[in-house]
């Protein structure tokens, strides 16, 4: 068991309940102020709980500590674009990008990532964020999603998930069928791949 403690606080800076991980990083709630061993002893009782929404204090123990890690962790998200993560890396800390509702009203500038819904966003041109227009499918020109890196060969394919640009020669998965890119869509689709057969992929048989 690994002793993780985290943190969730309202604005105002009060800790409303501590948490501790274990080690396939999934977090327990309980109440603020229950040390790690009578956590421990109570995890029976308590259920599992997603740790990527809460913060990673590492122990902080004051209302002074959790600002100033929490103005690291605003910094980060600051420079996070500019350190050239790739897409798997970024995906790890996928938690620490900026929030896209952030920049509503703000020119979001092309290749920058934001965290939308739960899901990485790479923003295809220079454009100013409207509320009315977030990442998704119906925001293809704007917006594709950052995803897991795979080679693309007949090997590894990459998983098609719309919205997503294609590129000539590289294999692709859709619904457990094999596609080959014929032709490079310059865009990012908002179609399924058995729609664009002929177009821009063949199947593999």
């Amino acid at each position: 068991m690994i002793k993780k403690e985290l943190y969730k606080t309202r604005e105002d800076g009060v800790v409303l309940y501590r948490t501790f991980s274990d080690t396939d990083h999934k977090i327990r709630k309980v109440s603020d102020g229950t040390i790690y061993d009578d956590a421990v002893d109570i995890f029976d009782n308590v259920e599992y709980e997603e740790a990527d929404e809460y913060v990673d204090l590492g122990g902080a123990d004051s209302y002074e500590d959790i600002m100033s890690t929490e103005a690291e962790l605003s910094r980060l998200a600051r420079k996070i674009n500019h350190i050239g993560l790739t897409d798997n890396e970024a995906l790890s800390v996928k938690h620490l990008y900026p929030k896209w509702e952030e920049y509503v009203g703000r020119t979001i500038e092309v290749g920058f990532i934001t965290l939308y819904d739960g899901n990485l966003w790479r923003s295809r041109q220079t454009h100013t964020a409207l509320d009315i227009y977030p990442p998704s499918v119906y925001t293809a020109s704007l917006y594709e999603a950052v995803n897991k890196g795979n080679e693309g060969t007949i090997d590894d394919p990459i998983p098609y998930v719309i919205p997503m640009e294609i590129f000539e020669g590289k294999y692709y998965t859709e619904g457990g069928i094999l596609y080959r890119c014929t032709r490079s869509s310059g865009i990012a689709l908002s179609h399924s791949l058995s729609a664009l057969i002929g177009l821009y992929v063949e199947e593999v048989k």
